[in-house]
């Protein structure tokens, strides 16, 4: 993979902000979905009433946020990845275990996509110092939000009322506190790469 990036460093803050604030926009969806659960739960009303419709289209709508932005939304993170590898290259002289090509292909190749860009990034951390725990705990957090989540409904959709309600609130409920901490966690570590990348910029800067 030999696609080419410039190799001059510049500032990463920017794309620092703009991959956290696209991680917590992401959270959107799925809380539109727990919410139209938890009124389902709570209230008395039957399946063919005006309330059970109201859930019924909030948990279409949370859907329907979720996959028309996260594509969207995963953009900013691409690009501040694109960014820190270049710059990680640029400023440091840590090895890495991929080119730099694959801090975009990484995303898009499936089953692979599930571990290059933790490669990735996991190493232009290595690169400024070390590799923050908020890395993983992104990573991994996020992947066991998505099979709670989303399995929750797919257990739901095998059982009878009221057992699939519990089913689907709680997996629901779970996923979306993961899906928290692992948002959290994207926030923290972007902005740590930034800081360290952009002080070693200006370091370099003040003695050239």
């Amino acid at each position: 993979m030999n696609t080419d990036f410039p190799t001059t460093a510049r500032p990463l803050r920017t794309r620092a902000i703009l991959a956290a604030t696209a991680g917590y926009l992401a959270l959107i969806g799925p809380i539109i979905m727990v919410t139209a659960i938890m009124i389902a739960i709570n209230s008395d009303a039957g399946r063919d009433s005006p309330e059970a419709d109201r859930v019924v289209t909030m948990l279409a709508a949370g859907a329907v946020v979720i996959v028309l932005s996260w594509p969207l939304l995963l953009i900013p993170v691409i690009l501040w990845t694109v960014r820190a590898r270049s710059n990680a290259e640029a400023l440091y002289p840590a090895t890495h275990r991929l080119s730099r090509g694959w801090a975009i292909a990484g995303w898009f190749i499936p089953i692979a996509n599930l571990i290059l860009p933790l490669v990735v990034i996991a190493d232009i951390a290595r690169a400024t110092g070390s590799v923050p725990r908020t890395v993983w705990t992104w990573w991994f957090g996020w992947l066991a939000a998505t099979i709670v989540f989303w399995g929750a409904i797919v257990a739901a959709g095998r059982t009878e009322w009221p057992d699939s309600a519990r089913i689907v609130s709680q997996g629901m409920l779970a996923g979306v506190a993961l899906y928290v901490v692992a948002v959290v966690a994207l926030s923290s570590f972007v902005r740590t790469v930034a800081r360290r990348q952009d002080q070693s910029l200006a370091d370099r800067t003040t003695h050239t």
